[in-house]
């Protein structure tokens, strides 16, 4: 089961004005007359790569719940997190701080045993069903 991660449309705007600031400082200095070729095309490839990588964690962003674990996946990024490692589930406001695979300012903090960072931050569309589902495969978060 695959819940896609809910995104904020302040997310979205932020994405296209980096993407917007990424282009300009790329591109504004190949209209200089001495620009050449060859750095129209590092320009090029930077901006495709950059832009690429954070739309491609936009696009692909979710969450899915396989046999013994939770495996949170967003572009090159990939978080498996075993369901007997999962201690408590909380309500997360903190948008800046922590280990963060979401694109929203609220969702749910994961902690869990296992990792760097103990806990993961992520923000499901359908957060009741994500509980429901997630409280089934780990019977130690209890009404948490």
């Amino acid at each position: 089961m695959v819940f896609r991660s809910r995104i904020d449309p302040i997310t979205i705007k932020v994405m296209v004005g980096c993407s917007v600031i990424a282009g300009a400082a790329l591109f504004l200095p190949l209209l200089m007359p001495d620009s050449t070729v060859t750095q129209a095309l590092i320009s090029a490839a930077v901006f495709v790569l950059s832009t690429g990588i954070l739309y491609w964690v936009k696009v692909s962003l979710g969450y899915s719940f396989q046999e013994d674990h939770l495996l949170v996946k967003g572009g090159p990024f990939r978080y498996r997190i075993a369901y007997v490692d999962i201690k408590k589930v909380s309500e997360t406001d903190e948008y800046i701080s922590g280990f963060r695979m979401m694109l929203a300012k609220t969702g749910l903090e994961i902690f869990y045993r296992s990792g760097l960072w103990e806990s993961i931050k992520i923000s499901p569309e359908e957060e009741d069903r994500f509980l429901t589902e997630l409280k089934k495969r780990c019977p130690a978060l209890g009404d948490t």
